[in-house]
């Protein structure tokens, strides 16, 4: 049977893509993967502000950082399979917002570098 909150209505659960189990995946098969793949992902949001892009990227940063620590023989080449497999689960799982963004219709965070240009450019549009 369906949850529902006090007053009888149906209680919704509504959550990401999984992009954090993902990079919490990644750490714990490597832990200092997440020193290379946080900022990477932080920088990639402040600067796009699109969490879908930021959400695949950071899976495709734990395959290129697996990568390179498996060519070194640090870590096994299998772990590099889990990054694939992360990130096609990423993909698929974000398909809906994958089909925004090609419409150019994806929510851009105003507190970004994109979404601070975004709005001025609209500003000076608006203002003509």
């Amino acid at each position: 049977m369906p949850e529902r909150d006090a007053n009888g209505k149906l209680i919704r659960l509504r959550g990401g893509a999984g992009g954090a189990p993902s990079v919490g995946g990644a750490m714990g098969l490597h832990w200092q993967s997440i020193l290379i793949i946080l900022p990477l992902g932080v920088l990639t949001f402040f600067t796009l502000g699109i969490a879908s892009v930021t959400t695949m990227a950071v899976a495709l940063f734990a395959i290129i950082i697996f990568a390179v620590y498996a060519a070194q023989d640090v870590i096994p080449w299998w772990y590099v399979l889990y990054g694939v497999g992360a990130e096609i689960l990423l993909v698929w799982a974000l398909r809906p917002n994958l089909k925004k963004l090609m419409e150019g219709n994806e929510r851009v965070v105003g507190i970004s570098l994109h979404g601070w240009l975004k709005s001025r450019r609209e500003a000076k549009q608006s203002g003509k």
